[in-house]
């Protein structure tokens, strides 16, 4: 079995990254970042998700790496900069954004997921828990690929709209994709990475439909605009109560 948006990374001190490197060495603590790394030069073994049920699912690592869909460039096309990709991993969002001349910033809380978006040529880089902490003012954040599961439970999603409501003030905007669970509501779990000898800690994790999305995001201001959804997969382009 496959799941979406997956946690990544760890927590970290906010520290502001850019320029062009090689990829930061692995901590021992990040199973799915030194996956993703591997994964990038050759290296590819299975990567898990563990439950803590006891089900184990598996991390789909391409979709990390997958050129950016006609439904993610139909809702990317609606930003304004500066952009903030939150749980950016490699950066597919932020680096297509960064080719169209837009500056776009890659937040993760991963090391090796920012040095990996840094070797593909992201230039504006953060590394930085976004539940907690400053964050840079923006315009638009992207939560793509499920990343609102970062948050962990309903109060933690509500708490994060606010925290990138703030962050973009009036008129911003927020993108925001995922996959909805088979109820189509809400998917609270508790989860940890595995990759070969790696364990991660366990983490919650939140899977969200999109009506459990605008329902979490009302309260901080944010009003739909777009969307467009394909099966159990939904874009949604938001705004902070103000027209486009």
């Amino acid at each position: 079995c496959q799941i979406p948006g997956p946690p990544r990374g760890r927590d970290g001190p906010a520290r502001r990254r850019s320029g062009c490197g090689p990829v930061t060495t692995a901590p021992t603590n990040d199973p799915l970042g030194t996956a993703m790394v591997d994964f990038a030069t050759g290296r590819r073994s299975p990567v898990w998700l563990r439950v803590a049920s006891g089900r184990r699912l598996t991390h789909n690592l391409a979709a990390y790496f997958a050129p950016v869909t006609a439904q993610e460039r139909a809702l990317l096309d609606q930003v304004e900069e500066p952009v903030l990709d939150v749980g950016c991993g490699p950066a597919r969002h932020a680096r297509l954004l960064q080719a169209r001349g837009l500056t776009a910033i890659g937040l993760d809380r991963s090391l090796l997921a920012l040095g990996l978006a840094r070797s593909l040529g992201l230039r504006h880089r953060l590394h930085a828990d976004v539940r907690s902490g400053p964050l840079p003012p923006a315009r638009t954040a992207l939560l793509l690929d499920g990343n609102l599961g970062l948050a962990g439970t309903p109060a933690g999603a509500a708490q994060l709209l606010h925290r990138l409501a703030t962050a973009c003030g009036p008129g911003g905007r927020l993108l925001v994709s995922g996959r909805a669970p088979r109820d189509g509501g809400l998917r609270a779990m508790v989860v940890r990475d595995e990759y070969r000898d790696r364990v991660g800690p366990w983490e919650r994790w939140l899977q969200t439909g999109f009506p459990a999305v605008l329902h979490l995001a009302a309260p901080a201001g944010w009003r739909l605009r777009y969307v467009a959804t394909a099966g159990a997969d939904y874009w949604a382009a938001l705004t902070l109560d103000a027209p486009w």
